[in-house]
């Protein structure tokens, strides 16, 4: 029986969920960025 790929490779999927992990944080800010330029200028 084979181990699980998560097993033989733990590396990888950290890599990948902390990649992931900053993408949305860099999504968020954007968001937020712009939201907040939006909002000054209509003031």
């Amino acid at each position: 029986m084979l181990p699980p790929l998560s097993n033989v490779l733990p590396g990888s999927d950290i890599a990948r969920s902390a990649m992931e992990t900053e993408r949305q944080k860099l999504i968020v800010r954007t968001a937020f960025l712009t939201f907040s330029h939006i909002a000054a200028n209509h003031r």
